[in-house]
């Protein structure tokens, strides 16, 4: 995600929004596919999953600015207000600055999205409830792991070939489904079996093939 960059609106304003995470700040550029038949404005700020949201006027010139959030709420004449939605959904604000030369007004739109959800899907395991974040970025841990009868769980993977194992140490930005994988705890083939190490957390650290012997067979009597 790129930093510091902005959106150059009309003459002497510019417009950015940003969510805060911890001590980050990440500026958003508008979306390449705003439906050009919805309600009418200069800028799209896109989907932020957040409910705090940090505006950012990266403009010169101006002397004075107001900022309508576009949720009915008290209008803002700080440079770079830190507003609070309410409610998630679509908002259509603007923004107004003025200097000697005048007055210029730029009309954006905003998708609150709220703060980011992992769903688990367990693959026929036992359920696992979603995970509901409190801020964006928040780092969490992985739930207690689910059974399933016949099979040994093997970790929670970001994508349903399973192929990507989740890194808890990473912050949830957004929605994510996370997919669990099963190992049947029988020989895979003959002479070999499976052997998945994992860290406390469920994340898998490796998967090798043991090579065993022959099975002795008990002699009849």
């Amino acid at each position: 995600m790129e930093m510091n960059r902005t959106i150059n609106i009309k003459s002497f304003a510019a417009l950015a929004a940003v969510i805060m995470a911890a001590a980050a700040m990440a500026a958003f550029l508008p979306s390449d596919d705003a439906d050009a038949d919805a309600e009418t404005y200069d800028t799209d700020l896109g989907q932020k999953w957040s409910m705090r949201i940090q505006f950012v006027f990266s403009g010169k010139d101006a002397q004075s600015i107001e900022w309508d959030f576009g949720d009915g709420t008290e209008h803002s004449t700080e440079w770079n207000p830190l507003h609070e939605y309410a409610k998630t959904g679509t908002y259509y604000g603007k923004q107004t600055v003025k200097n000697p030369l005048g007055t210029d007004e730029m009309t954006f739109r905003i998708e609150v999205m709220g703060y980011p959800t992992i769903a688990f899907d367990s693959n026929g395991g036992s359920a696992v409830e979603t995970i509901k974040c409190t801020s964006f970025g928040q780092i969490v841990s992985a739930p207690e792991a689910p059974t399933k009868e016949g099979a040994e769980f093997a970790g929670w993977y970001a994508d349903k070939a399973l192929t990507q194992a989740v890194d808890w140490s990473q912050g949830v930005k957004k929605a994510v489904t996370y997919y669990a994988k099963w190992t049947s705890g029988e020989t895979s083939e003959a002479g070999s079996h499976t052997v998945t190490v994992m860290d406390r957390d469920g994340n898998v650290l490796k998967t090798t093939q043991s090579q065993t012997g022959p099975r002795s067979q008990n002699p009849r009597s």
